[in-house]
């Protein structure tokens, strides 16, 4: 498990990293560096305020293992900022929080969200995609 403690700072340097959980606390922040690649057996929750930095390529595998149908393997608190691509396909249910911002993508089996956050669409040069905006419910095709 990596949980990071409360106004607390981690690094993930080049490399994968397996973990069973990954929680950010209250206004923690983890910063990935390109090519990282995060697997997550569990679940990646956010406190208030948690994030991730990065160039928004980093990978996040998370499988939802062990959580019943109800249970979110992605859960961002509120006003979170990420940088960062989400595969969770097969139990994942991926909720984005309140206020937040995200750079990158999602993929995931659900995906729900609070209310007010920001999606900007983040891939490998090769991949096209859609910029959603909740504040004005529109989207463009980048």
């Amino acid at each position: 498990n990596l949980w990071v403690q409360d106004g607390a700072t981690v690094n993930l340097t080049h490399g994968i990293y397996n973990f069973n959980e990954f929680k950010l606390a209250h206004s923690s922040i983890a910063n990935v560096e390109d090519d990282t690649e995060v697997r997550i057996a569990t679940a990646l929750r956010f406190s208030l305020d948690g994030q991730v930095l990065g160039n928004g390529l980093t990978k996040f595998f998370v499988r939802g293992d062990g959580l019943s149908a109800a249970d979110k393997s992605v859960a961002y608190g509120y006003d979170a900022l990420f940088y960062g691509q989400v595969y969770a396909p097969y139990n994942g249910v991926v909720n984005l929080g309140d206020g937040s911002i995200f750079y990158g993508r999602f993929w995931a089996r659900h995906i729900d969200s609070d209310c007010n956050f920001n999606i900007y669409y983040r891939a490998p040069s090769s991949v096209k995609g859609r910029v959603y905006d909740d504040s004005n419910c529109n989207w463009s095709e980048n």
